[in-house]
Formats: structure tokens, sequence, C-alpha cells
């Protein structure tokens, strides 16, 4: 045979593999667990199946700390029913965030997203090798390994990945090219990954042992984690099947705004009059202390902690610089002002600007 055909059917070959791979490569949207059940029931032995916990496996009881509320906090995007931006009336710095879920995991409880899902994943966990694979921090292990247990969810013995282990896990973005870098732990089949690419995050874990599995299928409510591990299958040559499990009310009403403002002002005033250095700890420090308030459609800008509650209860700030029209959909911006320290209202106004102007 010539170098020519030989060439021409090598690349044949490929393109054939190629097609056929993609053709087991798929996300399917569902609001029952049962479905995933239905479909392993004829996969083969060698299938590893990963559960997402937040809003897939679990919900929360309340909504100060919930995954809905964590997305409202941390992204500028979340809408109402009617396609309407819902910005969140009190937005803390991202340490105060991660602190905040931190505790609200502590103090909250949860519930199955669905009355048959502890049996789904018990009855799963029976004939296939199953890992929970969560966004969260390992510093809420704790509460989370609690949660799971009393809601009945076993923790199969049969570890899918040498442990119990703690790392630091580098990556590269997939869709920023930034590298990162991720505290993550893995402990009686229960992976986090502190909102790690999960997709990148899986083979880093199983290593040489992804050789035990020729499939993959991961249940996630979050699309993007689903495209995740659908990209990194593919480059490891799993066969992928993703399930974006919606059966989840994702909608932010009136009483969950209010409700999580109460929370937040309580929460803020128990920390400073009793750990007031916790409370320190969670804005990073009182130099890098930011908060947004709206009010009347308007942006507050706050630097100094003992302004927030002040604000509240004056719903005015006593020296500021208004920009008007300046908010990411034409919004008044109000900065804070401290006439002993000039270089707040400049740090203020940027950290803004990168939080919600800096792609206009």
């Amino acid at each position: 045979m010539s170098v020519s055909k030989q060439l021409y059917f090598s690349i044949l070959y490929l393109a054939i593999v190629s097609l056929g791979y993609a053709q087991i490569s798929e996300i399917k949207e569902i609001k029952d667990l049962k479905k995933v059940l239905d479909s392993i029931n004829t996969m083969s032995p060698k299938t590893l199946v990963v559960f997402d916990i937040d809003d897939t496996l679990l919900t929360a009881d309340q909504f100060m700390g919930s995954d809905k509320w964590y997305d409202w906090q941390t992204k500028p995007v979340i809408k109402d029913e009617n396609q309407k931006l819902i910005p969140p009336e009190l937005r803390y710095n991202k340490p105060a965030i991660y602190g905040m879920v931190d505790m609200m995991f502590e103090l909250g409880t949860m519930s199955l997203t669905q009355e048959d899902a502890a049996d789904i994943i018990n009855t799963i966990d029976e004939q296939h090798d199953v890992l929970l694979l969560t966004a969260r921090s390992p510093t809420s292990r704790g509460a989370t390994m609690r949660e799971l247990k009393a809601n009945g969810i076993r923790f199969n013995q049969n570890q899918v990945a040498d442990g119990p282990k703690v790392w630091k896990f580098e990556y590269q973005d997939r869709i920023s090219g930034k590298n990162k870098v991720r505290s993550v732990s893995y402990i009686q089949n229960v992976f986090m990954v502190q909102g790690a690419d999960k997709g990148k995050a899986l083979f880093d874990l199983l290593g040489q042992k992804q050789e035990k599995y020729d499939t993959v299928i991961l249940v996630d409510d979050k699309d993007y984690n689903l495209e995740n591990m659908k990209y990194a299958c593919a480059k490891h040559q799993k066969s992928f099947i993703g399930f974006h499990y919606t059966n989840i009310d994702k909608t932010i009403t009136d009483k969950n705004r209010k409700d999580a403002l109460n929370a937040q002002l309580i929460i803020d005033a128990l920390l400073q009059a009793h750990f007031p250095k916790r409370y320190q700890q969670l804005n990073d420090h009182p130099s890098n202390f930011y908060v947004e308030v709206i009010h009347n459609g308007r942006y507050y800008l706050i630097g100094q902690s003992e302004i927030v509650t002040t604000f509240f209860k004056q719903h005015e700030l006593a020296y500021s610089e208004t920009k008007i029209g300046a908010g990411p959909n034409g919004e008044t911006v109000v900065i804070q002002i401290d006439k002993k320290n000039p270089h707040l209202q400049k740090r203020l106004w940027q950290t803004f600007s990168e939080k919600h102007l800096s792609e206009k």
C-alpha cells in the first residue's frame, strides 16, 4: 500500500473514531433523578456515576446561604421570572461571602431535592461506583457530611480513588486561560473542589485509576459544570453522559430578598458586637472592606463596616459623591467619602468598576 493510501486510511479511521465518540457524548435535561437510574441500568459496569450535591441531591431549607443565594451574591446576572435583573440589596466582598457561606452551612439544614433521591443514589451505589463532587470548599466538610447522613445518603466504602487526601489543585481555566489554584479534599467518596473545574479536578483525582472506567456520568444543576466535564472526558477518551437537573426553582422572590437582608444585618451586628476579630477576618481587612447597597434603584458603595448599620437606619451617607447614570444599567452610584481617608472613594469606585463595568 502506498504512503498516500496509508495516510488516507489513517485519517479516515481517526475521523470515524471521533464521530463515534461524539455520538456517546451528550447532555440531557431532567427533572427527576429516576431518569438517571433508568439510564444506568443499561450501562457497562465500568461506569463512574458522579453527583453534584447542592440543588441536585440536597437543597437548603433556608434562602440565606443556599445555592441560589450564593449565585445571587456573586453573579450580577440573576433574573426574576420576568427576566428583570435582581441585584442584591447588600453585597459583600469575596472573603466575606465565602466565610458567610461556611457559617450558613454549619447553621442551616438541608432536605432531599425529591423524596426518593436517597433511595435512587443508594440503589445506583450498589451497581456502580458513585462519587459526590461538589464545588463547596473543604472547610465546610463537617456540615456537608452531617446533612448527607441526616438525609439517608450512604457512603460506599468502595473508594473510586486513593485517599483520603487533601491537596492544592493547580489548573488552567478552560475559558479564560488563567492559571488557578484551589484547595481540594477527597474523603469517603465526597470530593470537594472549592469551585474548580469539575472535569479537570475529577481526572486529577483519578490519576491512573481512570483506566477503571470507560464512561463518566455527571448529574449537576449547573450547565457549565456539565460542559467542563464533557470537555475533560473527550480529552481523556471517555464516554460521557450529562444530566442537567432542573427540578429546583431558582427564582428569587421579594420575601427571599427581604429575609436575606434582615438576616445579613442581624449577623453583621452579632459579629461586630461579640466576635469582632472574626468579623474583621471575614472582611479580609478594614482597608479592603467593600459593601454595595441597593436602595431606591441606586447603588451605594460603603467602605467602612460601622457605616453599613448607620446607613440602614438613615438610608443616606453623610459624606458622599454621586455619579448619575454611572451604573451598569444607567443607575446612579453614590460613593462614601471619608475626609480622613482620601483613598477610600477611589478604592470603592475601582472595586465597583471591576465588578460591573469591566465588560462595558
